[in-house]
């Protein structure tokens, strides 16, 4: 029931809110937990870190988004800078590295051919509208991003530069 791989290793509540507590608290049946000191719960979540309560509370801590709505995000930052449902000839430029999604902007428009950065040797683009971000969301926790794209969505195309599809255009013409 994790949000994130375990892989990644975030850690338990040591960085979850205490309204994530109080939340799972009142839906096990256990309220009085969001008025205990974080550091005694701190020490209740190390005996038992696997119990499936402290996953409620990791589900209940992050911050959903919808994908269209965001304006711009780093890894890092714990929320992103929102602002309206993305208009055309706006884009949506989602960079990934080979830690994941790194960066997250919104363009007026696509972009021209980049500057090609040598010391980066894995970096990826998806370039998308609000037709293909509509039916995804976005989950931020601890300055990390998860896109969950719903069943019927077809998925991203992957390009290499951020410039992805005028790079198409301009080989095919």
């Amino acid at each position: 029931m994790c949000l994130f791989p375990k892989e990644l290793g975030i850690s338990g509540p040591l960085r979850v809110s205490r309204a994530a507590i109080s939340g799972a608290g009142r839906i096990a049946d256990l309220p009085f937990l969001g008025r205990l000191p974080l550091e005694l719960v701190d020490m209740v979540q190390s005996h038992c870190p696997d119990a499936y309560f402290w996953n409620m509370v990791h589900r209940l801590n992050h911050k959903k988004k919808g994908l269209s709505c965001t304006k711009s995000w780093k890894r890092g930052k714990a929320a992103p800078d929102s602002e309206e449902r993305l208009k055309d000839p706006e884009c949506l430029c989602i960079t990934l590295d080979s830690d994941g999604i790194c960066e997250i902007q919104r363009l007026q428009n696509h972009p021209h051919p980049p500057n090609h950065d040598p010391n980066v040797k894995f970096r990826r683009h998806v370039l998308t509208n609000e037709k293909d971000v509509k039916s995804a969301d976005a989950y931020f926790q601890d300055g990390l991003c998860c896109l969950r794209a719903h069943a019927a969505h077809p998925g991203f195309p992957t390009w290499d530069l951020p410039s992805g599809s005028w790079l198409l255009s301009n080989t095919i013409n």
